[in-house]
């Protein structure tokens, strides 16, 4: 669960992105404009996955993702030649 400090940065950091992106399309900046969208869409996402975790609505993953293959050769890939 996300403590009340980090969901406090994060949705100062959402604000303030969609803030300073305003402000950068009002004075016609475009890269603080999209600097400023960037860190209020990353900042969204993450207040998302905090949301979604303290709900337990978040899907575990999955162990195969995890584990090493047994085999770690590299598969020999078969050539062919056309003449």
């Amino acid at each position: 669960m996300a403590s009340v400090v980090s969901k406090s940065i994060g949705w100062f950091a959402f604000s303030a992105g969609l803030i300073g992106a305003g402000i950068g399309i009002a004075w016609l900046q475009v890269i603080p404009a999209v600097l400023c969208l960037i860190v209020a869409s990353v900042s969204g996402l993450i207040l998302l996955k905090m949301r979604a975790e303290s709900q337990g609505r978040l899907d575990p993953v999955e162990e195969s993702v995890l584990e090493e293959p047994a085999d770690k050769s590299v598969p020999e890939m078969a050539i062919t030649t056309t003449n």
